[in-house]
């Protein structure tokens, strides 16, 4: 008759009373499987070189509750979420949310995932049925980024006269989801101050000038801004302060461009 105790002085068992037996076994118990929330951005791996964003096809087929499986079948990672802007032309900034089944290790308090230290600004690569996720890590952590409304007051200077007229009250600006990121609230039309030459050094600049023949735009928006380190932000990172240049993709039409004046 066999016997089915386990022989606790059995060699085949560790004698955690071993120095060498310690020192590996001590790394897996400060070690916990966990779930953690993920924001992938979807571009190359370097974080300092911005390069292009990825073109419309590209999350096509992704869509929220999609999971990533492991070798051995099981569920690792889980889509929350897609944030897909319009950025111009076929281009989209698309940021992936993601619960990832991690491991924690309670001595360090960092988690890894598929053998690779989860940190921001490292490059994350999963599979998604047929579909490839591939971008770098922006945020670690249940905390959601917290997503506010702000008006702003842009100008654009000698336009086509079609140009401004695309712009009127109400126009909305939308990811793929139909949330409203941004909204044209009030629109001033005026015959054009300057005129627009090419100087000496290629670049285009503007002379006080009348000019019926083009228009000055002032536009009041409201968009769906985010703070770091004290600075507001657009969607796509572009920084929220006066004189600086921003590009607006509306469903039907695009300030190109425009140059904040004002922020309420």
């Amino acid at each position: 008759m066999h016997n089915n105790t386990i022989d606790r002085n059995s060699k085949l068992l560790p004698n955690t009373n071993d120095r060498m037996t310690r020192k590996f076994i001590a790394p897996i118990i400060h070690v916990i499987k966990k779930l953690i929330s993920v924001k992938l951005k979807v571009s190359n791996d370097e974080w300092w070189w911005r390069g292009s964003n990825p073109e419309n096809w590209y999350a096509i087929g992704l869509s929220k509750g999609q999971f990533a499986y492991n070798t051995f079948g099981k569920q690792v990672a889980e889509i929350q979420s897609i944030e897909n802007y319009d950025v111009g032309g076929p281009n989209r900034l698309i940021i992936v949310n993601l619960k990832l089944l991690s491991a924690y290790n309670k001595k360090t308090h960092g988690y890894s995932f598929n053998y690779q230290t989860l940190q921001i600004g490292k490059p994350l690569d999963l599979t998604f049925g047929t579909f490839n996720v591939h971008g770098l890590i922006t945020h670690i952590g249940d905390t959601n980024m917290a997503y506010d409304d702000t008006d702003i007051e842009v100008k654009l200077l000698a336009i086509y006269p079609w140009e401004a007229a695309s712009y009127v009250p109400g126009v909305q600006m939308k990811d793929s989801e139909g949330n409203v990121v941004g909204t044209i609230n009030q629109v001033a039309v005026a015959d054009s101050s300057v005129i627009e030459v090419w100087d000496n050094r290629g670049r285009l600049v503007s002379i006080p000038s009348f000019n019926n023949t083009r228009k000055d735009v002032t536009i009041k928006v409201t968009l769906k801004t985010y703070v770091a380190n004290n600075i507001r932000y657009l969607i796509d990172g572009s920084a929220i302060k006066i004189g600086n240049h921003i590009w607006l993709e509306f469903e039907q039409t695009a300030l190109k461009d425009a140059i904040i004046s004002k922020i309420y």
